[in-house]
């Protein structure tokens, strides 16, 4: 569980601990109960939405540094993007861990019956194994039609199209890493096999981490590549599950297109309501291809702005802002964090 906590020391002597990926308060509370309280950078960053600490202040430091993102926007900045829009599916998701939202996120798609060729599925055997953690979401499933939540309680359907780092063979035997754990993973990732995904869809639904059911009900925000690749493949983004996500997107100064995507649904009260309405609120765009292409084509100028300021470093922009409120002695080490994270951890232990 605190694989993704570490220790760190300035030179100066200033420790503070770091945080690398998505994680519930009660983990974060768990890890500094029994270590000194210092001060605690989430470079990933995992947001909670601004009602979240009204209602569980927190009697420790924790400052928040978009870096993990910065340096991934970072591998995009040499390289050529077309600006033609060229719409052939209305969506587009990317599924290869198997977490309970994800599950329900395909789900969905097949129970309401969207259709698309343009995903990444891994198809590993943990995903229906997610249907059976929804009988810890028994009350939540009253809040959805009857026959959506008969859909979601049955064995996945969709045909597994996931490819690993190091072939562009399908495979079904999902592959986590290939021992690369550089911050061009991604890049190559895109280049090689899931820029068509994008850049031939209108619409992203985007899954991203969050992983036990306890980090949804913290109403944890994580951004990832998922998202970066929705910018770079000028897509209107839908995140299903997060709770708030498309405000903090915001937040950081990215277009969600609010008047083109109904982000309601990133406001309800429970995790299976915010993957709901999230297609369901949006089902015009994914399931009407000439209206979604139209939309893509009328707001082309405002996706390319999105992809511009990603690819003009605005990214680093936040990291040097939240850099400003981190105490002295700290700020030089998290500006260098990424590269000295893959020096000293393997993130996964």
């Amino acid at each position: 569980m605190y694989s993704n906590f570490k220790y760190f020391k300035a030179s100066n002597g200033e420790e503070f601990y770091v945080i690398c990926d998505v994680y519930s308060q009660t983990e974060l509370d768990e890890f500094l109960s029994t270590r000194p309280k210092h001060p605690v950078v989430d470079i990933g960053p995992t947001y909670y939405h601004k009602n979240w600490y009204d209602r569980f202040p927190i009697d420790y430091d924790i400052y928040r540094v978009p870096k993990w993102l910065a340096v991934d926007a970072d591998q995009y900045l040499n390289e050529t993007f077309s600006n033609t829009v060229e719409t052939r599916a209305t969506f587009n998701f990317m599924l290869n861990k198997s977490n309970v939202h994800r599950y329900i996120l395909l789900k969905l798609i097949e129970g309401m019956g969207f259709k698309t060729d343009y995903y990444t599925y891994s198809g590993v055997e943990s995903f229906n194994t997610q249907m059976y953690s929804l009988v810890n979401y028994i009350e939540q499933l009253q809040h959805v039609p009857v026959e959506i939540a008969g859909h979601l309680v049955q064995p996945v359907n969709t045909e597994p199209k996931f490819h690993t780092d190091e072939t562009s063979v399908v495979t079904k035997a999902f592959v986590t890493t290939s021992g690369d754990s550089s911050p061009a993973y991604n890049l190559s990732n895109y280049q090689k096999y899931l820029k068509p995904n994008f850049e031939s869809t209108a619409v992203s639904l985007i899954s991203e981490s969050v992983v036990t059911e306890e980090q949804a009900g913290d109403w944890a925000i994580h951004f990832s590549e998922k998202t970066l690749f929705s910018v770079l493949g000028l897509t209107f983004p839908i995140w299903v599950g997060g709770y708030g996500q498309a405000e903090a997107w915001e937040s950081l100064g990215f277009d969600t297109f609010s008047d083109v995507i109904n982000h309601r649904y990133q406001y309800m009260n429970t995790l299976v309501e915010r993957c709901y309405y999230a297609l369901y609120d949006n089902r015009h765009l994914l399931d009407d291809f000439d209206y979604a292409a139209k939309l893509r084509k009328m707001h082309r100028k405002r996706l390319l702005a999105n992809r511009e300021m990603l690819l003009n470093n605005h990214m680093l922009h936040n990291v040097n802002e939240a850099v400003k409120q981190l105490p002295k002695g700290i700020d030089k080490y998290v500006q260098d964090m990424r590269v000295i994270w893959f020096s000293k951890f393997d993130s996964k232990q």
